[in-house]
């Protein structure tokens, strides 16, 4: 559905505009002269948010430039300042599939990945079950908690009492605590367990969250200002925004807050403002995100699709099978099998697609572990429409032509003209007289660069897995091949080098799919 929503997206032009403007500098006597006094923070950006009473909106480089040359001459003013505390609470500590998210974002690991290290963590006994949807403690860890924070940060970072989470998904079970340290004094600084860096990375991550989930707020001074540009006859309205942290709170132990950088000075409401700067840039609206492991993980739960057990296997076997692919900066997308697959299931079997499908069945198992539901009867009314649907649409799809696309090759074995079909790996080239032919070849893009060791075209290829790489186009006759695109500074890695590599892991992938 994201992929179909990215290529429906129809992109526009529009223009941010802003300006830079300063503080009146208080002019003081010195020496008989006269010195402006600037303070340490007074000039601060405003964008622009209003023309007139309407919400900006500038969508083309000539209403652009005549905004800026507006600004260029406008008077400017405070007309209105805000300001308020905001209290930052902190996260809960980690479910499955949110130390999945976390280690994703944070430390770049695949949730098959994640899941193995904290697997090994807890086979050490150094935290507790890794694979539950509860964000409950124990009393005796919350205990633990508040007396390392007081002897470590002090008093004021620990609330009145223990915090207590509820967890959000009706389908949760809860069969287990939420996943902590075992010994809430154990930091990665005295960690004396013979285990790896990727290890300590999980548990120092596991440790902050749980820590950070028993400590006091964060009070952030938030400050919202709105700039009045006139330039008769046009009025604009620009907005500032700034943040300052007045007590970290959970912060100090978990993170950098992700505050604003700006920090507005001391306005107050029909003060003066000299301009310093005005700016504008281009920009083109953009369609929605590819999704990356961590945010599919996210839609999973949000959706309430598998279990914590699941997250982790559900996303490994589509690779295996070729339904989705790694893209640039961690995003994952469709390969052509899977929406050949999708569009498939969403013509004949809709009902099975939809959101709410696997929702209510993993009720229903729920239900049937509770004993409130037979699993017969709950079999049987699933069954019955499910297996003369399949029945019916095996009849229909025999009915359908596969499309293919044509080429301009001709099939080295028989001389008939190639086309492109789609198998389990994605698209690839076969001859156009299947049956009677079964010649194919991989599908290769030109890149314009040229092999190091023979001089042959450099193509991108894909693996077995959809990762991507470089090679020869000589392959097998030259074996050059590499993981990242080539710059030539560096060595040339040899195909066969790559392709030993064990075992399918993202990062140790074999270079497969030559013809």
């Amino acid at each position: 559905d994201r992929e179909r929503e990215i290529e429906a997206f129809v992109t526009e032009e529009y223009w941010d505009i802003w300006v830079e403007v300063s503080k009146v500098s208080p002019v003081r006597q010195a020496q008989g002269k006269q010195v402006a006094e600037v303070s340490k923070v007074s000039t601060f950006r405003a964008d622009l948010l209003k023309i007139g009473e309407k919400k900006a909106e500038v969508g083309h480089k000539g209403d652009a430039e005549k905004i800026v040359a507006d600004l260029e001459k406008a008077a400017y003013k405070i007309s209105d300042v805000k300001t308020k505390d905001a209290r930052k609470t902190p996260h809960a500590p980690f479910t499955t599939s949110t130390l999945q998210q976390s280690a994703a974002s944070k430390l770049g690991y695949a949730p098959k990945r994640t899941m193995r290290i904290a697997q090994d963590l807890y086979e050490h006994g150094l935290i507790t079950y890794m694979r539950t949807d509860s964000v409950n403690l124990s009393p005796q860890a919350i205990d633990s908690a508040r007396k390392y924070i007081e002897g470590t940060f002090g008093k004021n970072y620990l609330p009145p009492a223990g915090r207590r989470y509820k967890v959000k998904s009706k389908l949760a079970q809860e069969a287990h605590e939420a996943i902590r340290p075992t010994e809430i004094s154990r930091t990665i600084s005295n960690f004396q367990f013979p285990i790896s860096n990727d290890h300590r990375r999980v548990y120092d991550l596991i440790w902050r969250r749980m820590i950070a989930s028993q400590m006091a707020d964060a009070i952030v001074s938030e400050t919202q200002a709105d700039v009045e540009a006139t330039a008769t006859p046009r009025v604009y309205t620009l907005r500032a925004s700034g943040q300052e942290i007045k007590f970290d709170g959970w912060y100090r132990a978990y993170s950098k807050p992700p505050i604003s950088e700006q920090v507005l000075p001391n306005l107050e409401k029909d003060e003066s403002l000299n301009l310093v700067s005005v700016g504008s840039e281009q920009k083109f609206t953009e369609p929605p995100a590819r999704y990356s492991e961590a945010t599919l993980i996210r839609d999973l739960e949000k959706n309430d699709i598998g279990r914590p057990s699941t997250y982790a296997p559900t996303i490994s076997t589509l690779y295996e099978r070729a339904y989705i692919e790694k893209l640039e900066g961690r995003k994952i997308g469709p390969t052509p099998v899977a929406k050949t697959a999708v569009d498939f299931l969403v013509k004949y079997f809709p009902d099975i697609v939809d959101l709410k499908f696997t929702a209510e069945m993993e009720d229903d198992l729920d239900q049937i572990a509770m004993g409130k539901h037979k699993m017969q009867s709950t079999m049987e009314k699933f069954w019955g429409p499910f297996e003369k649907q399949v029945i019916k649409v095996g009849e229909e799809a025999k009915k359908e032509k596969v499309e293919v696309e044509e080429t301009d090759e001709k099939c080295d074995v028989c001389g008939r003209p190639m086309v492109i079909r789609y198998g389990r790996f994605g698209k690839f080239m076969a001859c156009s007289g299947f049956p009677d032919c079964k010649n194919t070849k991989t599908l290769s893009a030109p890149t314009g660069l040229k092999c190091p060791d023979d001089g042959g075209d450099i193509v991108v290829k894909k693996t077995r897995r959809g990762r991507m790489f470089w090679g020869c186009s000589n392959y097998p006759k030259c074996k050059w091949a590499s993981w990242t695109k080539p710059s030539f500074a560096k060595a040339s890695v040899d195909a066969k080098a790559l392709a030993d590599k064990s075992d399918g892991k993202p990062e140790e992938e074999k270079v497969s799919g030559e013809s």
